[in-house]
This record gives structure tokens, sequence and C-alpha cells, in this order.
């Protein structure tokens, strides 16, 4: 109820500041009734032609000003529709942008959420039940014939999810949302997660990194796949795991599945404006 009265008052207060002119008219000419009607109460009646005078004046201002209120709610109307398709169209427009980025995105999730002996290009389908040890070989081949030879699923998905981001900034930067505010808070949780769980570097550096005459890597992926895994990870959400070289798989694990859940819905607040 408080929160009614709040924006009721807003919306009001609004109205007035938009319209002083036929507001101040407005309450001139109730004031002037007010004072009529005092002249024939209190006043002789020789006064009564004068108070009716004011009366009939005042009277035709209302008129006046009921009649433009009408027709500026009208105008305003139509002001409203048309910027709110204009800011449709923008964002059908961007999203046309945004479908193509998607769409490699989603490739390149589903190809280190995927273990390598179980993906199928012909029939690509992301899980967003997908475990910790179906990302055990993130640092593979994504096997894709339109992918660059020697560069790794996670590479190529941290490339795309970047381009991804930028696209959604752009956005942002470049449509008020003004009619449209559930997309802008999708896209915007979108940018806040790719930023705040951030650990590209991390990931691709240890790429790199040889121990013991071995790749990192394959350290990696065999921790990934261990038994162990889903309860280091119950640890590290707790806050109790301490330093942990699977930590920064962890929180890529969160970023992937938050992202996941803002594009479904990116998708299906598009799908209702289409």
């Amino acid at each position: 109820m408080n929160k009614f009265m709040k924006n009721t008052k807003n919306k009001l207060n609004n109205y007035i500041h938009e319209n002083k002119v036929a507001f101040r008219v407005f309450v001139v000419s109730i004031i002037i009734i007010f004072v009529s009607l005092i002249i024939d109460i209190f006043l002789q009646s020789n006064h009564q032609k004068i108070s009716g005078y004011l009366c009939n004046i005042s009277t035709e201002f209302i008129g006046i000003i009921v009649t433009y209120i009408v027709i500026q709610n009208f105008i305003d109307k139509q002001k409203e529709n048309k910027e709110k398709q204009e800011e449709l169209s923008k964002i059908l427009r961007y999203n046309g942008i945004v479908s193509i980025y998607l769409n490699y995105y989603k490739r390149f999730f589903y190809c280190v959420t995927t273990p390598i002996e179980k993906r199928n290009f012909e029939n690509i389908k992301i899980s967003e039940t997908f475990a910790l040890k179906d990302m055990c070989d993130l640092y593979k081949m994504s096997l894709l014939t339109t992918s660059p030879l020697f560069k790794s699923s996670i590479e190529l998905f941290y490339n795309y999810e970047q381009e991804l981001r930028k696209v959604f900034e752009n956005m942002i930067n470049n449509i008020e949302f003004k009619y449209f505010k559930d997309i802008q808070t999708v896209i915007t949780k979108f940018i806040n997660i790719s930023l705040g769980l951030d650990v590209k570097d991390a990931i691709l550096s240890n790429k790199d990194i040889l121990t013991g005459g071995k790749k990192f890597i394959d350290d990696v992926n065999e921790m990934l796949k261990s038994d162990y895994i889903e309860e280091h990870y119950k640890k590290f959400k707790q806050r109790t795991l301490g330093a942990n070289a699977a930590t920064i798989y962890f929180i890529l694990y969160d970023l992937m599945k938050s992202e996941l859940s803002i594009i479904t819905r990116y998708e299906n607040f598009i799908k209702t404006l289409k």
C-alpha cells in the first residue's frame, strides 16, 4: 500500500510539473468558484450577478482545462507508444548481433562442459545440470572443423564470452531501456557476472605450466575427473577450502552456471517481444 501511494504521489508530482500552467489555471478557477459561493451566501442579493458571472467564467475555464488534460493525455499516450516501439526496434536490431555471438558462445560452452568423447555436433544440447567432471577436457581442442586447430575449447569459449559481454555493454550504452527494464536488468547481470567472476588469465596461463616434466593441465584434467572434486567444491562454496589449485575452476564453473541461467532468461524475454 505504501509503495502504491508513493508511486501515485510521484506520478501526480510529475504531471503537475509537466503541466504547470494548466494546473495553476485550474487552481485559480477553483478559488474563483469558491469566492463566488461566499459572495452568494454572505453578500447582498445585488452582488449575485457578479458571483454568477465569476462562477460561469470559472466553470468555462475548468471545462477548457479538462479538455486540455484529455487531449494532452492522448498526445502523451501516442508519444509513449512511439517511444516504446522505437526502443523495441533498437533492442531487436541489437539482438540480431547478440544472437550471432550467442551461437558461437553456446558452441564452445558445449565443448567446455562436454567430455571430448561425448561431443556430438550434429545435435548440440547444453545441459543446465552439467557437473565439474564434465569440464575435464576444457583444455583440449573443440573438434569443430571451423575452429582454429591449435586453440583449446576454453580459449575459444572465453573469446566469445567476452565478445558477447561487449555487445551487451553496447546495448546498455545505446538504449535507454525506459520501457523494457527487465531486459536491461538481465543484461546488466550478465555483465556483472562476467566481470566479477573473470579468471580468464589464470585459467589460460595454466596451459603453459610444466610440472615434473609434464603439462600442469594434465593434472587439472585428472583433478576434475576425480571423485573428490564435488566435495572440494562444497567446501569452496562454504569458504572452508583454503588455498587450492581447483579454486579458479570452481569460479569458472559458477560463471558458466550463472551465465547460462541469465542467457535463458534473456532469450525468453526476446521471444515475448517478437
